[in-house]
């Protein structure tokens, strides 16, 4: 009776293991052992039993469900930044690691309690613990995942320093977990998930106390080889059986971890104090400061030996020529044992294929899929049409889900320029097939490249064959498919006409356009299921017949209209009900807005949606990563040459406009519309311009985004900054002007929205701009992928190849994480008061 009430109290909150649950159960059990301290041991192997079926059934820590990936696997939006999706995430994340790092904190605090005085707790323990870090047991990769998976590994060292073991299970508990705390060094290096600074400092107090626990680990002086003599041989470390080899081996490992262990808490220390305050500058740690250049192709080797996967991702870590030699070297002679880890691809292939890479290309047909820019990347004249390498691109096209290749459409079409055997024509007609809206999108696409320019006199070389494709991909459609085919190109094709037949009035009254749009409005028939190019993933469902308004245009007819748009999110279901171990209740909810959209007829806005991507990129990696900032990458689609539909920012309005309205000053708007600076709201739209200044500035200088007058810059109903506008960027500025700084506007008015200079709202602005140059460096080559792709359409900002050789300079992909931290913040003190910014802005007022 006795076992079976503390089997139910161990067993039910374990088989519901929320959060909650455990925190119950951890209440409940304490209390037991207050009033009975001898039923520790069945409290313990009850936990225990539990533990192992938690692996079992992959639930928490051990689940994969919330595992590291890369940010362009997903798909990619256009939509404005959302703090709900960030919140949510870290939710899911918390509910699905607190039940375990709680059930950690309770059993260490049993064992340091009882360790001496209790042996039966021991072996239950040393049973979790060598379960838990099996090879075959995985552990969560997520960047939250980093404080329970150290703390059990902490739990495990010093457990190993506490107990008299025997032999080959104190050797098989030490060798299970230095092998689990590499497994953490064989992804991508992370950041802390959110920008929480006590849950970082947290984290890098954890990590001091684990690597000295490591460097503290001694094997007894008793373990010597005699002892074995008369056992089985016993694999120890990388096949040896002799101990004094081990004990060598093991000086090697603990080394190794160390150096690994120093960079994560170096990297922790960058983001929780990227601007080095109080005068500590974490740019190495001890060990990496000490190592020769000799001694760091050794270190590789060394690390390959434990985990090919692990030795790949050291050159991340350490920026070193020598480190990316060795890995090179490595992965092309051994491409078997890395085909699992895509980022592994890079060296065997590189930026062109030689001799020494084509032995390993064999292993291509197995390899990981990369992101779909990546693949794309391989169908480039400089990989000679491998069939191998072709294959594997279009291999990693097609797996792929639609919704993440979709965001991709425009660099798929200009991969037909060397599509020199049909692989990439083959991926847009099988597409095309499988989504409509894939379909539509790249049809729209194809005749926007028939042409060059904004008058779209200049035929692009590709014509023929898109007009060929069109045709074909067109004719290919029957039934339903064809239906909506017909039903969505006749309603867009009656908006677009209207601004051909405003043509004849660009001379006359604004009034008089006035009254042509609306005219023309009027006769639009809306068929249910119609969608504007700009919104594939909403459908109109009305329109504001009267919102037509002619635009400013010496030669051309541009209009704006208003259409009600359905589109769908998921949101967390009232009762917030946990389906499991870090699941909520998700319903989905239609909500209707109403869109307003710009009709573009002879300006090119290609560029506009190149930029427009990248920044979208971005904002999948602030996502990714929980830092709370703001973009807003609306849509624009090019439909025909020198056509496209441009989304508005809804509820904004630009700095130039409020000018026109006698409002001469931001902070004063500021004042005028959210209230004094001590009241909530002004405090939260300060907070709002503060974020997405900061992702903007970053977004600016990397793609050198020029043009930026008042009328590029908006401000939106609740304070963010919008930039609009994507004319001009990378090498050239309006009328081959040079006023505008390299780095980004930064004036007065802004840092006094800010707080001032020296306020606490310019230093979190400047945090957080070093914390966005940070994040998106990782990823540096997909998104110059992105903008390499698009070499092919000659757009006015490109100068060719020099234009992306400038675009990786501005990563400084060579510098270390503190060093890159030093440099933006050089960037910042760029940008601030800049005389260049203010010159520019008086030009523009000239110019008016």
């Amino acid at each position: 009776m006795y076992n079976d009430i503390i089997y139910h109290l161990v067993q039910r909150p374990m088989a519901t293991f929320t959060t909650q649950s455990i925190t119950a159960g951890i209440v409940a059990w304490t209390q037991l052992l207050r009033q009975r301290p001898a039923a520790l041991a069945s409290v313990i192997g009850e936990i225990s039993a539990a533990w192992l079926e938690t692996i079992k059934s992959k639930k928490g820590l051990f689940s994969a469900a919330m595992d590291y990936h890369d940010p362009f696997v997903a798909p990619v939006e256009y939509s404005p930044s959302d703090e709900n999706i960030m919140n949510l995430e870290l939710s899911k994340a918390r509910r699905l690691l607190s039940p375990h790092l709680l059930l950690i904190n309770f059993l260490s605090s049993q064992y340091q309690t009882v360790k001496q005085s209790e042996p039966e707790i021991v072996m239950p323990i040393i049973r979790l613990m060598m379960r838990s870090v099996a090879p075959t047991s995985h552990m969560s990769t997520h960047p939250l995942a980093r404080e329970a998976r150290f703390s059990l590994l902490l739990f495990g060292f010093r457990i190993l320093a506490s107990v008299r073991l025997e032999t080959l299970l104190e050797l098989r508990l030490r060798d299970r977990l230095f092998s689990a705390a590499y497994s953490w060094f064989s992804v991508r290096p992370q950041w802390s998930f959110g920008s929480n600074r006590d849950k970082i400092g947290a984290e890098i107090r954890l990590l001091q106390d684990f690597i000295s626990a490591v460097r503290s680990d001694q094997i007894r002086a008793d373990h010597s080889t005699s002892s074995m003599s008369d056992r089985p041989p016993a694999i120890l470390i990388h096949g040896s059986t002799d101990l004094q080899d081990y004990t060598s081996q093991h000086t090697d490992r603990v080394k190794l971890l160390s150096l690994l262990i120093e960079n994560e808490i170096a990297r922790l220390e960058v983001w929780s104090n990227p601007l080095a305050e109080g005068g500590r500058s974490v740019a190495q740690g001890q060990i990496e400061r000490s190592m020769s250049t000799a001694e760091w192709p050794r270190t590789v080797r060394k690390a390959w030996r434990i985990s090919p996967s692990m030795a790949v991702h050291l050159g991340e870590r350490f920026k070193h020529a020598n480190v990316q030699a060795e890995i090179t070297k490595l992965v092309r002679a051994n491409p078997k044992q890395v085909v699992h880890v895509p980022e592994a691809l890079h060296y065997v292939i590189g930026d062109h294929i030689g001799p020494e890479s084509r032995a390993a290309l064999k292993w291509l047909p197995v390899w990981a899929p990369v992101p779909p820019v990546t693949a794309l990347v391989y169908f480039q004249p400089r990989y000679q049409n491998h069939p191998l390498i072709l294959q594997y691109g279009m291999r990693v096209l097609e797996q792929h889900p639609v919704d993440v290749t979709f965001f991709f459409v425009p660099q798929v079409v200009q991969a037909l320029r060397t599509d020199a055997l049909g692989y990439v024509e083959r991926f847009i007609f099988e597409t095309s097939k499988i989504s409509q809206l894939f379909c539509h999108q790249i049809i729209w696409n194809m005749k926007a490249n028939t042409y060059r320019g904004d008058d779209g006199a200049e035929e692009d070389p590709m014509k023929p064959l898109l007009d060929r494709m069109i045709n074909m991909i067109v004719a290919g459609l029957s039934g339903k498919a064809k239906a909506f085919y017909d039903l969505e190109f006749n309603f867009f094709s009656e908006v677009t006409s209207i601004s051909g037949k405003l043509k004849p009035y660009i001379k006359k009254s604004k009034p008089e356009k006035k009254a042509k749009i609306d005219e023309e409005m009027a006769r639009i028939e809306l068929s249910v299921g119609v969608y504007l190019p700009s919104n594939p993933d909403g459908t109109v469902i009305d329109i504001d017949r009267l919102s037509g308004r002619p635009l400013q245009s010496h030669a051309k007819a541009p209009f704006m209209a208003t259409f009600k748009v359905q589109k769908e999110r998921r949101e967390i279901a009232p009762e917030a009900t946990a389906v499991g171990a870090g699941q909520v209740a998700m319903i989905k909810h239609k909500y209707d807005v109403w869109q307003s959209a710009i009709f573009k007829v002879g300006d090119d806005c290609r560029q506009d949606v190149l930029a427009l991507q990248i920044i979208a990129m971005f904002k999948n990696v602030f996502q990714g990563i929980g830092l709370f900032l703001y973009l807003f990458p609306y849509r624009v689609t090019a439909t025909a040459p020198g056509c496209g539909v441009i989304d508005v920012v809804p509820d904004a309005t630009s700095r130039d406009e409020m000018g026109r309205t006698q409002v001469n000053d931001l902070y004063e708007y500021f004042i005028n519309k959210y209230g004094s600076v001590d009241t909530v709201t002004f405090k939260t739209a300060r907070l709002n311009f503060i974020k997405s200044m900061a992702a903007y500035s970053v977004a600016c200088y990397i793609l050198q985004i020029k043009d930026r007058h008042n009328g590029n810059i908006m401000i939106d109903g609740h304070g963010h900054i919008v930039h609009i506008d994507f004319g001009f960027l990378f090498d050239i500025g309006p009328g081959g002007i040079k006023f505008e700084p390299n780095s980004f506007k930064l004036n007065h008015e802004m840092i006094a929205v800010m707080g001032g200079r020296d306020s606490a709202g310019y230093k979190m602005f400047t945090e957080l701009t070093v914390k966005a140059f940070l994040a998106i460096r990782p990823h540096a080559d997909q998104l110059i992928d992105t903008a390499h792709l698009m070499l092919g359409t000659e757009l006015p900002s490109f100068q060719g190849e020099p234009t992306i050789k400038r675009l990786r300079q501005r990563f400084q992909l060579q510098l270390g994480e503190r060093a890159a931290a030093d440099y933006m913040m050089g960037v910042i003190r760029n940008a601030h008061e800049n005389m260049r910014s203010g010159l520019y802005d008086r030009f523009q007022k000239l110019q008016k």
